[in-house]
C-alpha cells in the first residue's frame, strides 16, 4: 500500500530532500555568536524557519542555556521551559 504524504513531509523519509538553504544574516551572526561562545565546550540551540519546496529558510535562530561538555550536551527542563517560552513569544510579536 503506497501513501502519499503532503510535499511537506518528504523531508522525514529522504536525507537529501533540501537542495538548498538559506540562513538570513541575523541567524548566522546569532549561531556564529552563540558558537565563539561556547569555546571548546558543544553548544546547542535552535533553528526557526520554513521550508519553501526544497528549500530550507533559517529565519532566526537562539541559544538554550544548557550544560555543555567536551562530548555532550544536556538538555534538562530548564531549557525546555526556555525552548516554550521564546516560541510563545515569537508567535506574539508575528501575530
Amino acid at each position: 500500500m503506497q501513501v502519499h504524504l503532503p510535499l511537506f513531509f518528504w523531508f522525514i523519509y529522504s536525507p537529501h530532500f533540501f537542495k538548498d538553504i538559506k540562513i538570513s544574516a541575523l541567524a548566522l551572526l546569532k549561531m556564529v555568536m552563540h558558537a565563539r561562545s561556547g569555546g571548546n565546550l558543544e553548544i546547542m540551540g535552535l533553528l526557526i524557519g520554513k521550508v519553501d519546496a526544497h528549500t530550507m529558510i533559517v529565519m532566526d535562530s537562539f541559544a538554550l542555556p544548557v550544560e555543555g561538555t567536551e562530548t555532550r550536551v544536556n538538555a534538562q527542563a530548564q531549557a525546555y521551559e526556555y525552548m516554550t517560552a521564546y516560541m510563545e513569544a515569537a508567535k506574539s510579536v508575528s501575530s
